[in-house]
């Protein structure tokens, strides 16, 4: 069988038929080209921000949280208790949104491990290679981590609807 290629020109869903090859004629020097490919979509799903250094640890039925690792990078120091929601991560460190809206990161400090903000009322946190920015829901937002990657410098007031996130900064309108 002959390799296909892939390319992205329009979407298809997964197990769609590929579109057929079509045989081809021969050339005038007596080659013959076995088969003509079809490009056929690759459609992937990619998210917003890719942690390949530290798996995000799991939350159990009760929001408890288990993280084993590399103690630096938040293997060890998982908040105990129970009621969170959701976890994020930075290269090195975690933060874990409870459902009161209150935050608790652990893991390298400087890569956002510590300086998590206090009180409650925050809705989504956002990261980027070694700081948080979390939302308030009025639209705050508060950031802590390294410097050099938006863990200072948050917009101040109120209002913001979405906070976007690269390697190195963030953006928020």
């Amino acid at each position: 069988m002959h390799p296909l290629v892939l390319s992205i020109p329009r979407f298809i869903q997964l197990g769609m038929p590929l579109p057929p090859l079509k045989p081809m004629a021969q050339s005038r020097r007596g080659v013959t080209q076995i088969l003509e490919v079809q490009v056929c979509p690759l459609v992937v799903a990619i998210p917003r921000f890719i942690q390949l250094m530290v798996p995000l640890p799991p939350l159990k039925t009760d929001g408890s949280i288990t993280a084993w690792g590399d103690s630096d990078a938040g293997g060890a120091g998982a908040p105990s208790g129970s009621g969170y929601t959701k976890i994020y991560s930075t290269r090195h460190a975690f933060a874990a949104l409870k459902a009161d809206g209150s935050i608790t990161a652990w893991g390298n400090s400087n890569a956002g491990g510590t300086g998590a903000p206090s009180g409650s009322g925050y809705t989504k946190i956002y990261s980027t290679d070694s700081a948080f920015a979390a939302f308030k829901t009025n639209g705050s937002i508060t950031a802590w981590g390294n410097s050099d990657t938006g863990g200072t410098g948050a917009p101040s007031g109120s209002g913001y609807t979405k906070i976007y996130s690269t390697y190195g900064a963030f953006a928020a309108v």
